[in-house]
């Protein structure tokens, strides 16, 4: 009986290791992973912070508790009140436009069919 009782103990420990040397073992281990842990938390967030193009928009769009209404109000145009105004929709896409045209200078004939096309697509949605 007293085997069966102490069976769970003996797989831990081993029949010939003393207590002491798995509790050396195991802080060990204990401090390995909580260096590589911290090791890989470090490498990631060097890795968003120097990439520059990261952002926090999504945790701050949805935060909860009492200070909700603050990180909500970082965020532009959270509600999407701007984006669903279809005055301001057509502005911005004709803004676009020009900026594209002008980047990859495009010549009359290809300016052309712009304002119908884009048409078009408001017309769509």
């Amino acid at each position: 009986m007293r085997k069966l009782v102490l069976l769970p103990l003996r797989l831990a420990v081993g029949w010939g290791l003393s207590p002491r040397l798995l509790g050396l073992i195991g802080m060990t281990m204990l401090v390995l992973l909580r260096l590589s842990v911290g090791w890989h938390f470090y490498t990631e967030g060097m890795e968003k912070y120097t990439s520059g193009n990261w952002t926090a928009k999504p945790f701050f769009a949805n935060a909860k508790g009492p200070f909700a209404e603050h990180f909500r109000g970082l965020v532009w145009d959270n509600e999407g009140k701007i984006r669903l105004d279809r005055e301001r929709v057509d502005q911005e896409w004709k803004w676009q436009w020009a900026l594209i045209s002008d980047h990859y200078k495009f010549d009359g004939k290809q300016k052309s069919p712009s304002p119908r096309r884009l048409q078009k697509c408001v017309t769509a949605i």
